[in-house]
């Protein structure tokens, strides 16, 4: 095999790992959005948890305040 034959060879094999690096990129990219969703969804999660922490105190309150209220 010649030296043209080899840089041929060596240009053909570079341009398949570009497009395989490529493909690759494009899968970390969705792979990145994914996380970056679910990391929201555990914020708003976390956020909901919360609410229903308050909620659930201040009904805690409320009947602790009629109960003081009865007696």
């Amino acid at each position: 095999m010649d030296l043209q034959q080899k840089f041929e060879n060596f240009k053909r094999m570079n341009e398949s790992l570009a497009e395989e690096n490529s493909k690759l990129q494009e899968r970390v990219n969705e792979l990145e959005d994914c996380y970056l969703t679910i990391l929201m969804k555990l914020d708003l999660l976390s956020v909901a948890k919360a609410i229903i922490n308050l909620e659930s105190v201040a009904y805690r309150k409320d009947i602790i305040e009629s109960v003081k209220g009865d007696i």
